[in-house]
């Protein structure tokens, strides 16, 4: 049971391999080429395979001998020297699948037969009054659909960790329990190792890796209402939940990365103005002076799950300042860039979120925007 198979090609043969190089030989043609080894893995529908002869590159193509492939798909391959050929019989696995499927057939009229018989002891149970032997075939039926449904729940976890329990170069922890009417997925990490690689998720691909594991799960285990959660096991908070249900319509949830309460942000606020009080001297080409801006008062709020950091300031709402400020040259721009960007970090680490900087003049409108990169308004 395969969630997720890494493909690759196998193609045409390989004859003595000795060191790294050898002849191919084409009527009285002879070429030197050379090879390149380098650790590559064969896999049948999804199945690691080790071949007898190592494959290697020639150029940018892989090689594998033929009669390792024919034999790993079930095929006899042969070399007939007297007639220069190589002779491949497939008729072997046909005859396999043929054995198989009148295994199979057989198989299917003994349990139809085993069928008819339970039948007719159930009646003749029933005319005797016995009542307890149904009663306990039922337990043991249900007991035993238990124990092959975890047994499908523990192989659908193990492909999950090959797929995903390094995504995003986070260690990821995984459980997935229920039973046939619901399954619980977690996927757990740990913010005080991995908190910069998760902050580096966006919500976007954070969304898209959860629905492609609820999917992969109900293909493994039928179409099952799945509910999971993304959970910092560090910090001991839901970071994200996520519902597939049955037919599989997919819900995301994100909680964002902290929860923000008025007193802490009004303390940060207070911090981060001390620390940014000075405003960047600006060199507005000698049409409106920039050099002695003030900040008024610096404000951060909750938008959402992010921030957004406020700076207020002196600047004119005068039309020759809008021009001057609009104009700035590209020193100016860097300068006012990196003041925002500092502000942005500190805040972004304090809380362990995304915010946003905006700049407001004296009226109290935008004038800059800061989230990726500076935006002049």
């Amino acid at each position: 049971m395969k969630i997720r198979s890494k493909k690759i090609m196998a193609v045409l043969m390989a004859s003595a391999i000795g060191t790294g190089a050898f002849a191919v030989s084409a009527a009285n043609l002879t070429k030197n080429v050379q090879l390149r080894y380098n650790n590559i893995n064969v896999k049948v529908d999804g199945e690691h395979k080790v071949p007898n002869m190592e494959p290697f590159f020639i150029g940018d193509s892989v090689y594998v001998s033929l009669r390792d492939a024919g034999q790993l798909i079930g095929s006899q391959v042969n070399w007939n020297g007297t007639t220069n050929t190589v002779e491949i019989n497939t008729s072997t696995h046909s005859a396999l699948e043929a054995e198989l499927a009148a295994r199979n057939h057989e198989l299917a009229v003994a349990k139809s037969e085993i069928q008819k018989m339970q039948v007719k002891i159930e009646q003749y149970e029933k005319k005797l009054g016995i009542t307890d032997k149904e009663e306990n075939k039922q337990d043991n039926e249900q007991e035993d659909v238990d124990v092959d449904f975890a047994k499908v729940l523990e192989e659908a976890l193990k492909e999950l960790e090959k797929e995903y329990d390094d995504r995003y170069n986070i260690e990821w922890d995984l459980s997935l329990k229920g039973d046939e009417d619901k399954l619980e997925f977690k996927m757990s990490y740990d913010s005080m190792k991995f908190g910069d690689e998760f902050k580096d998720i966006s919500k976007a691909n954070l969304e898209k890796m959860t629905k492609d594991i609820v999917k992969d799960i109900q293909k493994e285990c039928g179409d099952i209402k799945v509910e999971g959660e993304i959970y910092d096991k560090r910090e001991k908070v839901e970071k994200a939940t996520f519902t597939i249900s049955a037919k599989g319509s997919f819900r995301f949830e994100y909680k964002g990365n902290s929860e923000f309460s008025a007193e802490d942000l009004k303390k940060y606020t207070e911090f981060i103005q001390n620390k940014y009080d000075d405003f960047p001297s600006l060199n507005l080409g000698g049409i409106f002076d920039g050099g002695s801006i003030r900040v008024r008062n610096m404000t951060i709020k909750e938008d959402d799950l992010d921030l957004e950091i406020e700076i207020y300031t002196d600047y004119a709402n005068l039309s020759i300042a809008k021009r001057a400020w609009n104009e700035m040259d590209g020193t100016a721009k860097n300068k006012l860039e990196s003041y925002l960007e500092d502000i942005q970090d500190d805040v972004e680490t304090e809380f362990d979120t995304d915010a946003t900087v905006y700049v407001l003049n004296e009226s109290k409108d935008v004038i800059a925007t800061y989230d990726t990169r500076l935006k002049l308004n």
